[in-house]
């Protein structure tokens, strides 16, 4: 049988390295990407890194940097190159692995 002893952390903060919008979201606010997941920004809709102990939102929260990829300015990755990555690597390309999912969508005829 299984006792719960505490619950787990429900509610996170974070700050979007784009606006520095500074919010609070919970797991239901959650989207999943192959081997992450990540929250919308309430204030410019930007796709921040979710980050699920205690130490990596503090200090994820305090690192704040705008966006400097422009549309046409980013590495891309194709998808078996993303299912191939270590979560470290997912969490350093993130944007530039967000983008490159919009292009395969709109490869594939999806907008």
């Amino acid at each position: 049988m299984i006792n719960i002893i505490t619950n787990g952390k429900s509610k996170f903060k974070t700050t979007c390295e784009r606006c520095l919008c500074v919010f609070e979201y919970d797991l239901s606010d959650l989207f999943k990407m192959i081997s992450c997941e990540y929250v919308s920004c309430p204030h410019c809709k930007n796709d921040v890194l979710h980050y699920p102990s205690k130490e990596d939102n503090e200090t994820h929260t305090t690192v704040a940097k705008p966006d400097t990829h422009t549309e046409t300015d980013f590495k891309y990755f194709t998808a078996d190159q993303v299912r191939n990555m270590s979560n470290k690597e997912v969490k350093e390309n993130y944007q530039d692995i967000m983008k490159s999912m919009k292009k395969w969508g709109e490869e594939n005829g999806n907008s």
